[in-house]
C-alpha cells in the first residue's frame, strides 16, 4: 500500500495514543527530570515523522501476533516505548504507545 501519489502518509493518533503520549512525558518529567522528557519529546517527533514519510520501511516491523495489521517501530535509546499502529488507505492509526515491557495484547483493541 503506497500513499497518494504526490502525498507523504498522515499519522493520526488514538485518543488511547494521546493519553498514553501525555502519561509517559508526565513519568519522564517526574521520574527523570525534564530535560531527560525533552529528548523524549524529540524521540517522539522523529517516530511520527518516520511514519510519515513511509510506515513500512526499516525499522518498522509488522507484527502479526497482535491482530490483523498491526507494526510497530520502536523509538531509539533511551526509550523503551514504541508507537502501535496501522495502516489504513492513506493514513497511520498509531493506536497505543506501548512500553517493552507490557503485556501488548492486553492493551491492544480487539
Amino acid at each position: 500500500m503506497k500513499a497518494p501519489r504526490g502525498k507523504a502518509w498522515t499519522p493520526k493518533l488514538s485518543h488511547e495514543a494521546e493519553r498514553d503520549y501525555a502519561n509517559i512525558i508526565a513519568w519522564t518529567v517526574e521520574t527523570f527530570g525534564s530535560r531527560q522528557a525533552q529528548r523524549y519529546r524529540a524521540l517522539f517527533k522523529e517516530a511520527h515523522a518516520r511514519l510519515a514519510q513511509d510506515p513500512f520501511a526499516a525499522p518498522a516491523r509488522m507484527r502479526e501476533d497482535l491482530g490483523a495489521g498491526y507494526r510497530v517501530l520502536h523509538l531509539s535509546r533511551p526509550g523503551r516505548h514504541f508507537p502501535v499502529y496501522r495502516v489504513e488507505e492513506a493514513r497511520v492509526v498509531i493506536v497505543r504507545i506501548l512500553h517493552d515491557s507490557m503485556d501488548l495484547s492486553r492493551h491492544l483493541p480487539e
